[in-house]
């Protein structure tokens, strides 16, 4: 793998995709989100993530705390990289 030159989302996945279009012989293009997309997002994975534990809480089904916990951390990771991305 090339060097990364932040340490982003997205360059992880540019070079995870550079290395299967090596392997495979394809041009595939992913497309990058932007800003807006990102923070829409953030506020979505936090809304349902919060739902989720907190209904995780109040029943007895306990395993919805644990998604509930995965969609906030998803939600600040995509609040990471809303900064970072260019408008």
């Amino acid at each position: 793998m090339k060097e990364q030159k932040e340490d982003s989302l997205f360059s992880v996945l540019d070079d995870a995709q550079e290395i299967i279009q090596k392997s495979i012989g394809m041009n595939i293009r992913l497309p990058k989100p932007g800003k807006r997309s990102l923070e829409i997002s953030t506020i979505t994975n936090g809304i349902v993530g919060a739902s989720l534990v907190a209904y995780g809480l109040l029943s007895s089904r306990k395993w919805t705390i644990i998604l509930g916990a995965a969609g906030i951390a998803s939600s600040m990771v995509m609040n990471q990289e809303a900064k970072r991305v260019r408008k």
